[in-house]
């Protein structure tokens, strides 16, 4: 889980580097890339053969195992606990998605018809686009008094967007904040993905013919507040001053995203996403018992019974730390068990029946299984 959060961090850091003279047609196509790469990096994560970059790493050292007297003890499941908390936030920011999409929704089958793919409706008071598969437009009942020029600057801003197809990546935008809603990366950069598309969609508007100055007072004249998760409105006011600032500026690049922008674009990704799915990044760890070189995975164990307590030594009120020095071999199974700090035999007893169940994924070195040595600890303790 570290690498990945990790690697999503460098790839949404990468957009950064986007020089501010290019256009924010190109800058947008940036963001799409990396906001698209950290939706794949994950299932690649998984599914692509691994190789780790430090080679010399040191073997396995088995965490302590806590044996309690108290029956039915249960230690705290950290990763269990992780799990929820992020199921739970989540479903908390895809549950205010849907909420979103589904008022849209209704807003859009109670909308008026005015024309090709364009709906008037009382109940918003700004244009907006809606719609992943088949876009709309829609504008506000007002928009029947609107002046020629204000129409013709609303539906070229809109129009841009449903040609750039934005409502599609701005959800695959809304699809990465649910799942990495706890990084703040993602969210920034969904936030730069939407004020991009703006300013993006603004040059496409001026490229039709309109006026800068006149431009820029429809989008002042109509910003509102409003604007939905799942619709794209015109004139939100986050970002507006620089809007306007943009517009107003003939030094401005308004080049569009060619097709080589978005293969390049492309390419720059996969450079960048490729080694992070492959490539294990392992620092060393504190003391150690042996180091191997060479490219070595580190077993995990998959199966671990705990010990029992010694009912005898329990009866006693005795407790104890087992130290066992063990070999996990080729396929996995601890052998040549060994007691490492004269405990009694009691406890040593019940610690080497219970690790000798334990079982291991194999070690690889090099790619290949190697037996191990390694040291586990055992403790028993009584609830006070």
């Amino acid at each position: 889980m570290t690498s990945i959060l990790i690697g999503i961090t460098i790839i949404l850091s990468v957009p950064y580097c986007a020089s501010r003279r290019s256009s924010a047609a190109l800058r947008h196509t940036v963001w799409t890339c990396a906001i698209l790469a950290t939706l794949l990096f994950a299932p690649l994560r998984w599914i692509a053969p691994h190789r780790l970059l430090n080679g010399a790493l040191p073997v396995i050292l088995t965490p302590p195992v806590n044996v309690s007297g108290v029956a039915g003890g249960l230690a705290l499941n950290v990763a269990g606990v992780a799990i929820a908390l992020w199921i739970t936030g989540s479903m908390l920011v895809a549950l205010r998605l849907i909420l979103s999409t589904m008022r849209l929704r209704r807003i859009v089958r109670e909308a008026r018809p005015i024309g090709a793919g364009v709906f008037a409706s009382s109940r918003i008071p700004g244009p907006v686009v809606a719609g992943i598969l088949r876009p709309v437009i829609l504008v506000p009942e007002s928009s029947s008094s609107w002046t020629p020029s204000r129409r013709r600057a609303v539906l070229a801003h809109e129009l841009a967007h449903v040609r750039r197809h934005d409502p599609l990546i701005f959800l695959m935008a809304h699809l990465a904040t649910i799942v990495y809603w706890f990084h703040p990366l993602c969210w920034l950069a969904a936030a730069r993905l939407r004020a991009e598309s703006e300013l993006a969609c603004d040059d496409a508007a001026l490229h039709v013919g309109l006026l800068p100055s006149g431009y820029a007072g429809h989008l002042l004249e109509l910003a509102r507040t409003f604007n939905p998760q799942p619709a794209i409105a015109m004139a939100p006011t986050t970002h507006l001053e620089s809007r306007v600032k943009s517009i107003l500026d003939p030094a401005v690049n308004r080049s569009f995203a060619a097709r080589r922008n978005w293969l390049v674009a492309s390419l720059i990704t996969a450079a960048v996403i490729a080694p992070l799915a492959i490539f294990n990044l392992r620092a060393q760890e504190p003391p150690t018992r042996l180091r191997v070189g060479g490219n070595m995975q580190a077993a995990k164990i998959i199966s671990q019974p705990k010990p029992v307590y010694p009912p005898e030594m329990k009866a006693q009120r005795l407790e104890e730390k087992v130290v066992l020095d063990a070999v996990i071999s080729k396929e996995g199974v601890p052998v040549s068990l060994s007691s490492a700090n004269g405990a009694r035999p009691e406890f040593v007893k019940s610690a080497v029946d219970a690790v000798m169940q334990w079982r291991y994924e194999p070690t690889l070195l090099n790619g290949q299984a190697v037996e191990v040595e390694t040291t586990i600890e055992v403790n028993y303790t009584l609830a006070r």
